[in-house]
């Protein structure tokens, strides 16, 4: 006898611990014993879409709807696979095809708003969110969807509220804290913005972005040294971050540090030759460091 569901169980519960390359392998196998399983093709497509192999998830989703045409996973998991490769026209109907079988499926919903955001029609996008909230309101990607929208169309208030409710789905949703920090940047709310950072970095310290605006708010506030530990993280983390050099110099030559300065501001400039600002800033350097001696 072969036994395929055998494999296919034992890829299910290596897949649900994150070992995908251990779960390839077996839907590997229910497949050659069974080259009409469907739900292994579609599963192993998951297992190539965390490995970022797209091409080779959306042949296996392009099999599993050879055998069955109207399976609603199919399409909005190949959707998935197309939006990584920027193919933004065919997630979009990919998405629509599975709301089309099933108009019901909250994810697919979030999906297509996401494709639309991509577009910039983010009004549409609002509609698919909410359409996937009212579906299901437990899944706090509805929510982070929309406000990410409300965002974009500059409705501040709307998109506090359901980042703050995406939140109270899921407290360790890092991203929400950090996007309602960057809400409280617009409307100048500095400290309030400095609160939402740092519940940001204990959920992730090695969140980037969340450490170089908070550097800012806390150059903006004063506090030179600790915005330069700030940056300093950040580049630690992606020493490719041109503008986290540029402001660390910036603290830097407040500081009177000019020798540092200079080196980061080129630095800067070695990364990306567009920020002017840092070859005028590194005359002002030398200038002072002349001074001094």
């Amino acid at each position: 006898p072969q036994y395929e569901e055998l494999y296919f169980s034992r890829a299910l519960a290596n897949e649900k611990i994150n070992k995908y390359e251990i779960a390839l392998k077996d839907y590997n196998k229910a497949i050659e014993i069974n080259p009409n399983y469907k739900d292994a093709y579609i599963n192993r497509g998951v297992m190539f879409y965390y490995l970022d192999k797209y091409e080779d998830a959306i042949k296996d989703y392009n099999k599993a709807l050879e055998i069955d045409s109207n399976d609603k996973y199919a399409y909005n998991n190949r959707g998935r696979a197309e939006s990584e490769l920027s193919k933004d026209e065919e997630a979009l109907l990919d998405f629509s095809k599975a709301i089309q079988i099933d108009s019901s499926f909250a994810l697919a919903y979030v999906n297509r708003g996401d494709a639309k955001c991509v577009f910039s029609n983010y009004k549409e996008a609002i509609e698919d969110y909410t359409k996937a909230i009212k579906i299901d309101p437990s899944d706090m990607m509805g929510f982070s969807g929309r406000g990410k929208a409300y965002f974009e169309l500059g409705n501040f208030s709307e998109a506090m509220l359901d980042f703050s409710q995406a939140i109270s789905i899921d407290p360790n949703y890092d991203e929400g804290y950090y996007a309602k920090g960057v809400i409280k940047v617009k409307l100048n709310e500095y400290r309030e913005a400095l609160t939402e950072f740092n519940k940001c970095l204990e959920i992730d310290p090695n969140f980037k972005y969340a450490l170089f605006n908070r550097g800012l708010i806390k150059t903006d506030l004063g506090d030179k040294e600790n915005a330069i530990v700030d940056f300093s993280k950040t580049i630690e983390i992606d020493s490719t971050f041109a503008l986290a050099y540029l402001h660390r110099a910036n603290s830097k030559l407040f500081l009177g540090k000019y020798e540092e300065a200079i080196v980061d501001y080129n630095k800067t400039l070695e990364i990306d030759p567009s920020l002017t600002k840092a070859s005028d800033s590194i005359k002002v350097a030398r200038r002072k460091l002349s001074k001094m001696n």
